[in-house]
């Protein structure tokens, strides 16, 4: 029977990576693989905004089921291609279409097809793919037609197999795909900036009269000795206050200004000399360290009188953190109010 159509073929790279787009869209899994994708973007950036951090263990997946996803049609066009036989590359061959079949003849052999062992047909920019299996099909290149038409060919293989699906180009996905990685990316930088500015956030601690304002992400605990108590992963803050008449009970009767007790307090803990700063807030802070079997803390105890009250606010921290914490025991301590 004479051909109605004849087509030469060439396998190439690029015609194996347009049917790359083609088969991974007609498999869905790009779907699936584009829903893990943004569950673990989704994942990603609430662990930003939640936990301050991005771990690699997660990263990792995303950024490489990311990529997959991008190039799916690189990768399975490539994998397609090296599988074709290698004289079929380099050598070609020549596809007919006659009423009743397709015929391709190739230096390997002649191959026989029914129209009727062809589930489905795909049309892309540049080829045909005409599907013989779920894995598996002929690839037709719109630019080998040596007899008929582009134009009359897709309306014979609808004719013969019932429909020719059309699939878009993949550089609306890399388009796409790009805008989503920005927002990624953008989102991730934002949940961060997020997370520090809701942890770093000035909040009240204590509890009436005194009251101090620290950042979010302190935790405090309960305890029957201190006004408060409450601690970072860095730092430690407790407060307690002292009346003058329980000091003068054990004799220290001369103790009548916040400079008398911080006399006491650096004669008491600091016997090896500290440093007095006066804040604005009438605070008085004496900085000071300690030295343990374990290791070296920085204390810098924030002293306020109110009322016939003494009020110590502890902050200390290891010695190798003290040039971070130092201003901010300072600033915080220029929060401490004592209402009347």
């Amino acid at each position: 029977m004479e051909p109605l159509f004849s087509v030469d073929y060439s396998p190439s790279k690029k015609l194996y990576h347009e049917f790359g787009n083609i088969h991974a869209k007609r498999s869905k899994a790009w779907i699936v693989m584009l829903v893990c994708i943004i569950l673990l973007m989704i994942l990603t950036v609430i662990r930003a905004v939640t936990e301050g951090r991005i771990e690699l263990v997660s990263l990792i997946p995303t950024v490489l089921f990311y990529f997959m996803w991008l190039f799916s049609d690189l990768y399975v066009g490539t994998l397609s291609y090296n599988s074709t036989n290698k004289t079929v590359r380099s050598e070609g061959g020549r596809m007919f279409f006659t009423e009743d079949e397709q015929i391709s003849e190739a230096s390997t052999g002649t191959s026989k097809v029914s129209y009727a062992a062809f589930p489905d047909a795909y049309e892309s920019d540049g080829l045909f793919a005409l599907y013989t299996s779920k894995t598996s099909a002929i690839l037709v290149p719109k630019a080998g037609f040596t007899q008929g038409t582009v134009d009359d060919f897709r309306d014979f293989i609808t004719r013969k197999i019932g429909s020719v699906r059309r699939v878009a180009s993949p550089k609306r996905k890399r388009i796409w795909g790009i805008v989503l990685g920005v927002c990624f990316v953008l989102a991730m930088v934002g949940g961060l900036c997020f997370n520090r500015y809701w942890v770093n956030r000035s909040v009240p601690y204590g509890r009436a009269p005194y009251s101090i304002s620290l950042p979010a992400n302190f935790k405090t605990f309960s305890s029957a000795d201190y006004v408060l108590s409450a601690s970072t992963d860095d730092v430690y803050v407790y407060v307690y206050a002292e009346s003058k008449q329980s000091l003068q009970s054990y004799g220290f009767e001369d103790i009548e200004t916040v400079e008398d007790y911080a006399d006491l307090f650096a004669e008491t803990y600091a016997s090896d000399g500290c440093t007095r700063t006066s804040l604005d807030n009438g605070t008085l802070c004496l900085t000071y360290t300690i030295e343990y079997p374990d290791g070296t803390l920085f204390y810098c105890d924030a002293l306020t009188e109110s009322d016939g009250l003494f009020w110590v606010t502890e902050f200390y921290c290891l010695t190798s953190d003290q040039a971070e914490y130092e201003p901010l025991f300072y600033e915080w301590a220029s929060t401490i109010q004592i209402a009347n």
